[in-house]
């Protein structure tokens, strides 16, 4: 009777165990269950699932070819120690290795600062195509890598608080804070995995700026991220561009429906600002299955957009395209042309007063995606500028966007902090005065502050005093000449005054402020009233 009851309980288990593989055999089709690792590997590759190609890649029996695969797997997750790795096993099997390949080799290698080794890969692509003009342009910046660190004196970056270890990017000021993309953890009920990279969905994240008066506008700081109120964006949401006083919105997101391989690529949608919620209205027209569009840019009135895509037809790899709102429709996009595109890819276009900035890794630059600009109003033969170090680096700058109407101030996004997939937020300055520099100036006296400038006299033997009003501290000191002239020698940046004691002893004092960006002039004329003492910038 016990062994009985065993038995019937053993049955059942059976059935138990049988009705759970069954179950799991219903999620999973019958043949990827039977292929090997290898064919399945190739397959989430296709399908641009990475990190599960790799795990397969790993697990399969080691051959070049799946060195290769390993290779191009590690390169696409920005994994560049481990890419260079494989390539290094795959080319000790002896086997042909592709263009590509070198090129990936190369990069990789730039982005680790393998300057010589990267030199060979291109030499290696040159071996069969002398006359690539694009690769010896990458051989030339490898040997004059300097220019691009000229001008660093004038631009500074600092890594934004709101920063964290998962991935953020594309931030742009919106209302009393700013908007950006992350992939961090949200507190929703169900959480949402990118395939590609076994990490969460893209989403959109808010934060408002926190007033810090002992910076005084050189650095922001932000509360904690919220996620925003974007309940448009159903997929792994991507680049935006805001227009028409933020009330409208052009975004990237994965589309519903899958290529030939099976992957989500991206598409462009428009959404507008509607009693406080975003509401889905169009679909870009052309948009396509078979292609990804992505990184919009668009004017504050809804006419011009930029994007990037590796639609058929271009120069290799992703382009920058150009469509027009006319007669209430979009035009077919137009390529930039290959003074802007390459084999490569160019991504995250900007129009900033005149100026297209973008993100290359065809241009010849530091290593990864750079940042360049270039005149759109100008001849299309002018090649782009790449805005050299520290706004680039050997890891991927991109995304950049700006504050102001001058283009001095904004935000760009890197991951060169720690690599790979960890894109970070930065905040940046441009064309920043350098120190020491030197004003000149003439100190002219008026007895009365209703006389005309005739009654004007210069004053002479003056001694001028430069005081650190922040340090409380005299930083410089010199004397006006026997026509009123001075010079004096601003050491640092911070809030100066400056004192002037005339021959009679009695000092006066006017508040001097030091521009963040350089001027063009530095010659002031101070001019000393009985009650009232003023500087005038000439």
């Amino acid at each position: 009777m016990t062994l009985l009851l065993g038995m019937k309980r053993a049955a059942v288990s059976i059935i138990f165990w049988l009705g759970i593989l069954q179950a799991g055999i219903a999620q999973k089709s019958i043949v990827e269950l039977f292929k090997s690792d290898r064919a399945l590997a190739d397959s989430y590759f296709r399908k641009g699932e990475f990190q599960n190609a790799i795990k397969l890649y790993e697990r399969a029996s080691k051959s070049g070819d799946t060195y290769l695969m390993l290779a191009r797997a590690y390169f696409q997750l920005k994994e560049y120690r481990k890419c260079l790795d494989a390539y290094e096993r795959f080319s000790r099997s002896g086997e042909k290795i592709e263009k590509k390949d070198y090129l990936n080799s190369a990069e990789a290698n730039m982005v680790l600062k393998n300057y010589e080794e990267a030199r060979a890969n291109y030499q290696k692509v040159l071996e069969s195509e002398k006359l690539n003009d694009w690769v010896q342009k990458k051989i030339w910046r490898i040997s004059n890598m300097n220019y691009l660190y000229e001008d660093s004196i004038h631009f500074a970056t600092r890594l934004l608080s709101i920063n964290t270890t998962d991935a953020e990017w594309g931030c742009v000021p919106f209302e009393d804070g700013i908007l950006f993309i992350s992939n961090r953890p949200s507190v929703k009920p169900m959480k949402r995995i990118d395939a590609t990279t076994l990490q969460s969905f893209y989403e959109i994240y808010h934060a408002r700026e926190k007033p810090d008066t002992l910076m005084d506008g050189w650095s922001k700081l932000y509360v904690k991220p919220n996620l925003y109120k974007a309940n448009h964006i159903a997929g792994n949401a991507a680049t935006f561009s805001l227009y028409s006083s933020n009330s409208k919105m052009v975004f990237a997101a994965s589309s519903a429906s899958k290529d030939i391989n099976g992957m989500q690529l991206l598409g462009l949608y428009f959404a507008e600002l509607q009693q406080g919620k975003w509401t889905l209205s169009i679909e870009f027209v052309h948009n396509n299955m078979a292609w990804s569009t992505t990184d919009p840019s668009i004017d504050e009135k809804g006419k011009t957009l930029y994007f990037s895509s590796d639609r058929p037809g271009g120069y290799g790899g992703k382009d920058l395209y150009r469509s027009e709102w006319i007669n209430n429709h979009w035009t077919a996009p137009t390529n930039l042309g290959e003074a802007i595109n390459t084999p490569m890819d160019e991504v995250f276009p900007h129009l900033q007063n005149g100026t297209l900035y973008f993100s290359s890794n065809g241009h010849t630059g530091m290593g990864g995606l750079d940042i360049y600009k270039i005149e759109m109003n100008k001849s299309a033969s002018d090649e782009p500028v790449n805005l050299g170090y520290p706004m680039n680096s050997t890891y991927d700058d991109f995304a950049i966007t700006f504050t102001d109407a001058k283009s001095t101030h904004g935000f760009l996004s890197s991951n060169r902090k720690r690599g790979g997939m960890d894109d970070d937020l930065y905040e940046f300055d441009m064309d920043l005065q350098t120190y020491p520099f030197t004003i000149t100036g003439v100190i002219k006296q008026m007895d009365h502050s209703w006389s005309d400038s005739s009654a004007m006299r210069v004053l002479r033997k003056a001694r001028i005093l430069l005081v650190d009003n922040i340090r409380n501290v005299t930083v410089e000191s010199t004397k006006s000449d026997s026509e009123g002239a001075f010079s004096l020698s601003i050491p640092y940046f911070s809030k100066y005054a400056i004192h002037v004691v005339d021959p009679d002893g009695i000092e006066n004092v006017a508040v001097f402020e030091i521009p963040r960006q350089r001027k063009k002039s530095t010659i002031h004329e101070i001019v000393m009233i009985k009650d009232i003492f003023q500087t005038i910038s000439k």
